[in-house]
């Protein structure tokens, strides 16, 4: 059975946080980039317009862009704040950028 892709972000839940023992790696320093403190991983978006060659994603997923509410984004950040203490997020979408200007 072929899935079809979720397009409304909004609709799919935030990851399930709780299942996963967080102090464990906070207490470490196990972050991903540079450490700026207490940090959890975030997706803003979904896919990438663009269709590099060394890239595989165009393959895998297609070339369509989708992009979660601002809202959204902006209630789950505000959760880990508040529930987990944290004091920076690391953006881990595929496409940072898709404007040159």
């Amino acid at each position: 059975m072929v899935r079809t892709r979720v397009n409304e972000l909004a609709t799919l839940p935030w990851p399930a946080w709780h299942l996963v023992p967080l102090e464990a790696y906070f207490s470490r320093g196990m972050y991903q980039g540079v450490n700026r403190g207490r940090s959890m991983p975030i997706l803003a978006t979904r896919g990438c317009p663009f269709r590099c060659t060394f890239c595989s994603s165009p393959e895998m997923w297609t070339t369509r862009y989708v992009v979660r509410p601002v809202e959204e984004l902006v209630d789950e950040i505000e959760s880990y704040v508040k529930t987990h203490e944290i004091s920076n997020v690391d953006f881990e979408d595929l496409t940072a950028f898709i404007k040159r200007d």
